[in-house]
């Protein structure tokens, strides 16, 4: 069976613009599930997850795969305020501590 979509999308009409416009303009924007992933190279970024959710889990893998830094820090859904996430934050930061142009 063919999977279907549907996209429910709230907007106001300015005025004098036609529903025909609006309709044509919401039909070229992509659903946010949809959205790029990526990582701008050579920009180092840091994904923190805490691993309770599988969806979170598989955007950090694909984001690795792009060139992040992936780490599992537990913690659940604030991995950041645990003790893993607070250490693996500051290791991160600390590498970039003193290397910005004088």
């Amino acid at each position: 069976m063919a999977q279907q979509r549907m996209v429910f999308l709230p907007e106001v009409h300015p005025a004098g613009v036609p529903d025909a416009k609006a309709a044509a303009r919401r039909r070229m924007q992509a659903p946010p599930r949809e959205a790029p992933l990526e990582i701008v190279p050579g920009v180092p970024t840091l994904v923190l997850t805490g691993g309770w959710e599988p969806l979170y889990e598989e955007v950090a893998a694909f984001l690795k795969s792009t060139g992040a830094e992936h780490i599992g820090a537990g913690g659940n859904h604030r991995p950041q305020d645990s003790p893993e996430g607070r250490e693996a934050i500051q290791a991160f930061l600390s590498g970039f501590r003193g290397s910005a142009a004088a």
